[in-house]
């Protein structure tokens, strides 16, 4: 599949976005049963350059992936806290 497309596989998951050769690629959406959600770039499948992913208790990540892991910087949002907070990532860990 190439273009635009939405797929929902059979445990409820759905990605809405840009395909290419049967990958996730390009800018989309992709919707988790439990509550989280990620929307920005996917590159093979991965998340991959800017996005923003919210977790089910209201946390949000807003920054760069490399290769679907938190990478580089970013901003995450504590609901208890009500602060955002500036970070560091490589390789999905913070620095």
């Amino acid at each position: 599949m190439s273009g635009r497309g939405r797929y929902t596989w059979a445990d409820g998951k759905i990605y809405d976005g840009e395909w290419y050769g049967n990958s996730m690629h390009g800018q989309g959406r992709f919707d988790w049963p439990d509550g989280k959600m990620y929307l920005g770039r996917f590159e093979h499948d991965k998340k991959h350059g800017y996005g923003e992913f919210t977790y089910p208790s209201g946390q949000v990540y807003k920054g760069h992936f490399e290769y679907g892991k938190r990478h580089g910087r970013g901003d995450v949002y504590d609901p208890n806290t009500l602060m955002w907070a500036d970070t560091i990532w490589k390789d999905g860990d913070k620095v």
